[in-house]
Formats: structure tokens, C-alpha cells, sequence
């Protein structure tokens, strides 16, 4: 399925619902990945690369691409990304979008794991 129509599916979808209260005055976007740590067909690349496209190119929202790294602790790179994004886009009706492109496991109800490479 290309982009087009994609954005056709998405905008058939949010057809008839109306936000109540403010809207958002900014969006901005963070898409998360892993440094270096691709498969072999370039998906996750891919994958980046076109919700960056979307957001940009198509919304004209913000687009913010962060990388960990697979030598440091995921969860502590996490907070510090995720807390620097927040402070640097704090504004009254500012929607934040964050995007992990990469793989994880839901290892119990409340516990995600994110990791460098497939566990399979």
C-alpha cells in the first residue's frame, strides 16, 4: 500500500469525529530508533524514513529523529530523550507524537522491553 494511500485510509478513517475543547495550536514528533541495528532489508530504515516524510511533508508538523544505542541502557536513554523532547516543545495545546521504530517484547502486562535486535 503506497503513502497516498495510506493518507486516503487514514483521512476515511478520522472522517465525522470533531474535537471538543482546544485544539492543538502545535504537533511535534519524535521518532525513535537504534543506531546502527537495521535488518538486512532496510525496513526499519524504510520505516523511519516515510513517517518522517508523512509528518513533515504531508501534516508540516516538527519532526525531531533520535537514535539509542545498543552499549548504553535503553531505558535510561529513553527517559533522558523522551524528558528532553517534552521540556523543548512545552507549550498550552502542543500534541507530542512519539514514534519507537525497532523491537520490543511484551514480557508482562506492565513490562516493555525495547531491544536492539529481533529476539528470534
Amino acid at each position: 500500500m503506497g503513502d497516498e494511500q495510506l493518507a486516503q485510509l487514514w483521512n476515511d478513517s478520522m472522517e465525522g469525529f470533531q474535537l471538543s475543547g482546544k485544539r492543538h495550536s502545535k504537533v511535534a514528533v519524535l521518532i525513535i530508533s537504534w543506531v546502527g541495528c537495521w535488518d538486512e532489508t532496510g525496513l526499519f530504515r524504510e520505516a523511519v524514513d516515510r513517517l518522517e516524510g508523512a509528518f513533515r511533508n504531508w501534516y508540516h508538523y516538527k519532526v525531531e529523529k533520535k537514535q539509542l544505542h545498543a552499549m548504553f541502557p535503553a531505558q535510561l536513554q529513553l527517559s533522558d530523550l523522551l524528558q528532553a523532547f517534552i521540556n523543548s516543545n512545552k507549550h498550552d495545546h502542543t500534541l507530542l507524537i512519539i514514534a519507537y521504530v525497532g523491537h520490543g517484547q511484551n514480557y508482562a502486562p506492565d513490562r516493555l522491553v525495547f531491544s536492539a535486535m529481533s529476539s528470534q
